[in-house]
């Protein structure tokens, strides 16, 4: 992991085509995870996201330095590496960055207990630093810094298979012209060379016009998209089926008591991975607006880690299993409709029903669970004053967790009539379009 330090190198001097806005990122992220975090505080090693993490840099370590030795060392790569050099990404990238920011949280309260890497005043150079609040940022900022990784990836996969598709092209014709009169050794050579197709610019071979180019462009970045759309969507709705399932199991073997033991786990994987969906709106991935995406999202990372996870006084309630009922339908619905979708370009015309149909009474049911669960949590917080900041601080500055938490559950009054009446307006427009067509 210390030799990457030399990737950065290479960028500056112009040994590597890399622009050091994509590689000093990655690199500053994996050096800070290795040395800042899983070198620094050990106790981290026994969690699970050490497992993803190491397995997803593997992975793209592995595929990624054999097909840059390939082609340094021999001029070429085989097509197979290639695909996997600008493919792989799609699945590891978002694997080892949930892994990195989820080890990231796990070390703050270490970080904050040791007060290791910290700088105390007073002291020669008039000077403080916090590695605990260091790190915080650190997290603030893995959104569009490594957002914008991803993207340089994308446009590097368009390149790569661009420059595959000029030199077919000669491969072929080359193919053809050995076919009239060479011997079968020729031909093995021509039958071979589409395996081990060279990377570097081929000038006799014919350039697409801008516009063919910016279309072929286009089409990459929509395969790229579904692709990508596709495995989110499954793989979130495998994460809300194991929470019906779990449910269900539950509420026959125990009752409501035990409803969010059995699915907190699954719980918190399926909802926190929503916070991707204000990303993909953000870089018009989809085409569901900012205004109903943030709230809606907001509202459901902050019952599931705000009241349910912080104040297990509530889970024996028997609010939560309307709360989950509602919650489960709706995305299971949503996400294997969308799942189709971007799966295989259609929808049956039930689903599509019920996408836009069952919000009608899975909404209210919700939101009347969401705003009961905060009340109830209302004496606990009071009594706790978990998540509270008093003066005197070193900030000069106060936070009261029960009065943010009831100005939250106000904005319920104004926010939830916006966000159905939206959806009453996409099921109109989604069902007539449906007979129309």
């Amino acid at each position: 992991m210390a030799l990457l330090v030399a990737q950065i190198l290479h960028g500056l001097v112009g040994l590597v085509r890399s622009p050091v806005s994509a590689t000093l990122p990655q690199i500053g992220s994996r050096l800070f995870l290795t040395w800042g975090i899983l070198w620094s505080f050990p106790e981290t090693h026994s969690h699970i996201l050490v497992t993803s993490l190491v397995i997803s840099w593997s992975i793209t370590e592995i595929v990624r330095y054999s097909f840059f030795g390939m082609k340094e060392a021999f001029g070429f790569a085989p097509s197979w590496l290639l695909w996997l050099r600008y493919s792989t990404f799609m699945v590891l990238y978002p694997t080892g960055i949930s892994s990195e920011v989820g080890l990231i949280y796990i070390a703050l309260p270490y970080m904050k207990a040791s007060e290791k890497y910290c700088l105390r005043m007073p002291n020669k150079w008039n000077f403080s630093f916090d590695f605990f609040y260091a790190s915080i940022l650190s997290l603030a900022v893995y959104v569009p810094v490594r957002g914008h990784v991803v993207l340089e990836q994308v446009v590097a996969l368009h390149d790569g298979f661009e420059s595959i598709g000029s030199e077919a092209q000669r491969v072929a014709r080359m193919g053809a012209v050995q076919d009239r009169g060479r011997d079968a050794d020729a031909d093995l050579v021509s039958w071979s060379k589409p395996l081990a197709m060279t990377l570097k610019p081929n000038p006799s071979a014919r350039r697409l016009p801008p516009s063919s180019r910016s279309s072929a462009m286009a089409a990459d970045g929509s395969v790229l998209r579904r692709l990508y759309l596709s495995v989110y969507n499954w793989v979130v709705f495998i994460g809300w089926a194991q929470v019906s399932l779990s449910m269900i199991l539950a509420l026959l073997g125990d009752g409501h008591d035990a409803v969010y033991a059995a699915i907190e786990r699954h719980l918190l994987f399926a909802q926190t991975a929503a916070i991707m969906e204000i990303l993909h709106s953000i870089l018009g991935l989809v085409r569901s607006p900012m205004s109903s995406t943030l709230p809606q999202i907001t509202g459901r990372l902050f019952i599931t880690w705000g009241i349910l996870w912080s104040f297990p006084e509530t889970h024996s309630y028997i609010l939560v299993t309307p709360l989950i009922v509602s919650w489960s339908i709706t995305e299971v619905i949503r996400y294997s409709f969308f799942g189709i979708k971007e799966s295989f370009g259609f929808t049956p015309s039930w689903l599509l029903w019920l996408r836009y149909s069952t919000f009608i009474v899975c909404y209210p049911v919700g939101m009347v669970s969401e705003v009961g669960l905060i009340y109830i949590a209302f004496p606990f917080m009071k009594a706790s004053e978990k998540y509270c900041i008093r003066v005197p601080n070193k900030w000069n500055f106060s936070f009261d967790y029960f009065y943010f938490s009831a100005f939250f559950m106000a904005l319920y009054v104004p926010v939830f009539p916006y966000l159905l009446l939206h959806m009453v307006a996409q099921r109109k427009k989604a069902l007539s379009k449906a007979k129309t067509a």
